[in-house]
């Protein structure tokens, strides 16, 4: 505001200030990714808005790996990685300057996680172990499957228990179970259950298809109570996910989700596993039925799905 004793002017200016420091896009591996052993280098994006020469280090913990330059311009840089080991968190550690400003980044990786396609048709003892085995376990077709009669009392259980994950669950990084599940190959009745359970020996986590109900449902074992999502499911294939976090969970089967379920069911740091799994129960010993499992992956992810 201006006067001269007389009269007034009001002008207001507005202004932006220019970002000075170096900007780091694009991490690979982003953090909190998981990725396998066979990576072999970090990779990220430099840009200075004054179009200064940057000079950056690069560390990682536990050190797999190194780099440094000097007098670099904008563009993308690699730093080689190796000897990487199965079930390790990885950190690293940008530090960048143009000579007057910093740039300083922390990113995290993951190695590890879990996947078969049983593409190879062939069980792969390095991945599962047979702990119910009331049925026939094979893996033909490209898929998995399993196959039950009804025990005349009781149950009847057919299926394999996945090696363990050491994960670190976190409030905002979902680790994610994809399994396609076959609800019906080959049947002579309507009965039994196809399951995925997640589990850390304590507590657990399982997802269903009802094939008597033909319903999609699920369970844990603080609530211990079915939560029907679809009652009216026809046989086919579905393809299905878990989000797990530390704090709760989300299941998709097919197009049925529900909603955040805020349970702090697993201990965020304790190794888990998944079994997949026939339950049969009816009184016809000659009646049967055969479903399969496929295509399943456990990873880290900060992509969120649902």
């Amino acid at each position: 505001s201006v006067s001269d004793g007389e009269d007034a002017t009001n002008k207001t200016y507005t202004f932006t200030t220019e970002y000075l420091a170096p900007v780091l896009t694009n991490p690979v591996p982003h953090d909190w990714e998981s990725t396998s052993v066979e990576l072999s280098h970090l990779q990220f994006t430099l840009t200075d808005t004054q179009g200064d020469l940057m000079d950056y280090t690069v560390e990682t913990s536990p050190n797999v790996g190194s780099g440094i330059a000097s007098n670099v311009p904008d563009g993308t840089y690699t730093v080689p990685v190796h000897g990487l080991k199965e079930e390790t968190w990885y950190h690293w550690y940008v530090n960048v300057t143009d000579g007057m400003h910093w740039t300083k980044e922390t990113f995290s990786f993951f190695v590890g996680g879990f996947y078969d396609d049983f593409n190879d048709n062939t069980k792969d003892y390095s991945k599962w172990t047979e702990i119910y085995n009331d049925g026939v376990w094979e893996e033909i077709n490209n898929r998995c499957e399993f196959e039950v009669y009804e025990p005349g009392s009781g149950d009847h259980l057919q299926g394999i228990k996945s090696t363990d994950f050491s994960i670190l669950l976190n409030p905002d990084t979902p680790l994610i179970i994809n399994w396609e599940l076959i609800a019906d190959i080959k049947s002579t009745n309507w009965a039994g259950d196809v399951r995925l359970e997640v589990s850390d020996g304590t507590n657990w986590l399982v997802a269903c298809y009802s094939r008597w109900h033909k319903a999609t449902r699920y369970i844990d074992s603080n609530d211990g109570v079915w939560t029907n999502l679809n009652n009216n499911k026809p046989y086919g294939t579905l393809n299905n996910e878990i989000q797990l976090y530390s704090d709760r969970y989300i299941i998709r089967m097919d197009s049925d989700n529900t909603e955040p379920i805020y349970d702090p069911l697993f201990s965020p740091n304790k190794p888990l596993y998944i079994l997949i799994y026939l339950k049969s129960s009816g009184d016809q010993t000659n009646l049967y039925y055969r479903s399969g499992f496929d295509n399943i992956q456990v990873k880290f992810d900060d992509l969120k799905l649902i």
